[in-house]
């Protein structure tokens, strides 16, 4: 079993709650990112317990991989809609992550995981698995998409190569994300009593964070016959949600008087996902559901430990 790890981006939503629950596991783990937010802030979330290397994934060498025996590929530019960092997008997400995989290979690293998404399955009617088409709309998707493309080319003998398409995620990290759909949710009726659902008939699957680390060590544990070269959706079935069905859940799952606004805005990236195949292969199986998300996101939020963004 690997045991020092590499995580990319480790200073962002998903990062910053995977890798103390790494620490925890007894793994040595190397933290790569630019941190934006400062060094010292990060290790105050994460412990002293890493190794740190404050570098842009674009510019990291050979040498800071020396001994590393996995690499967690968190790394991404988030989606934007300002045409000045599409290049960015595609610089990072695919180039960027493309250039950290193939130099893992050159340093004989063995297990290589590539966190991506299901939004690469764009706009489907169908419910859609991991050997259905893909159609992704934004260039965030198809950044992700030819990333995944070029990173499993890389997969042989000597480097295991697998990725793991991740729903949108939800559920309380230090460095929370409020442009996901539970927590923009949960943002608005803290703020104003009230949910706003732009898309009603929009479908999405979700995942709690805790959930997406639970399957990062089921991964780090399996045999390579298992996990070589292969691809994963991650979640549960019982996750995939329109947008006014869930708006009714977080509604439900909050003791107090709460309105609802449904409109019903065109979408381009409305799918059901299914998640048998790593079920039936991990045996791996989903343990929160959205009203533990929603209540632990609103409890923060009243008790002041996250605080509303200023735009």
């Amino acid at each position: 079993m690997s045991k020092k790890i590499l995580v990319s981006g480790s200073a962002g939503y998903l990062g910053t709650v995977l890798v103390p629950k790494l620490v925890e596991s007894s793994y040595e783990i190397t933290c790569l990112d630019r941190f934006s937010r400062g060094v010292d802030d990060f290790i105050n979330i994460v412990g002293k317990d890493v190794n740190i290397i404050k570098k842009d994934i674009r510019e990291v060498e050979l040498s800071a991989l020396k001994d590393i025996e996995c690499v967690i590929d968190l790394s991404a530019r988030r989606k934007s809609n300002d045409d000045s960092k599409i290049n960015d997008v595609f610089d990072i997400n695919l180039h960027g992550r493309t250039r950290l995989a193939k130099l893992s290979k050159q340093a004989n690293i063995r297990k290589y995981i590539r966190i991506s998404g299901t939004n690469v399955y764009g706009q489907q009617e169908k419910i859609v698995d991991e050997n259905s088409n893909v159609f992704p709309s934004t260039n965030y998707s198809k950044a992700n998409l030819n990333a995944e493309i070029e990173v499993l080319k890389l997969n042989d003998n000597d480097f295991d190569v697998t990725c793991l398409r991740l729903p949108s995620v939800f559920g309380y990290s230090p460095y929370m994300r409020w442009d996901q759909a539970i927590s923009a949710m949960v943002m608005s009726l803290y703020q104003t009593g009230k949910i706003h659902v732009n898309g009603k008939s929009h479908r999405r699957p979700f995942l709690h964070i805790l959930d997406f680390v639970n399957a990062c060590q089921i991964i780090l544990k399996t045999s390579e016959k298992k996990i070589k070269g292969e691809l994963f959706n991650v979640g549960s079935d019982d996750l995939n949600y329109d947008m006014a069905t869930l708006a009714i859940e977080i509604k439900n799952s909050i003791d107090k008087k709460i309105e609802i606004e449904l409109n019903d805005k065109p979408d381009t990236e409305s799918h059901t996902v299914s998640f048998k195949k790593i079920k039936q292969v991990l045996g791996f199986e989903t343990q929160y559901k959205i009203k533990f998300g929603v209540l632990e996101i609103f409890n923060k939020l009243e008790s002041g430990i996250l605080k509303i963004p200023v735009k």
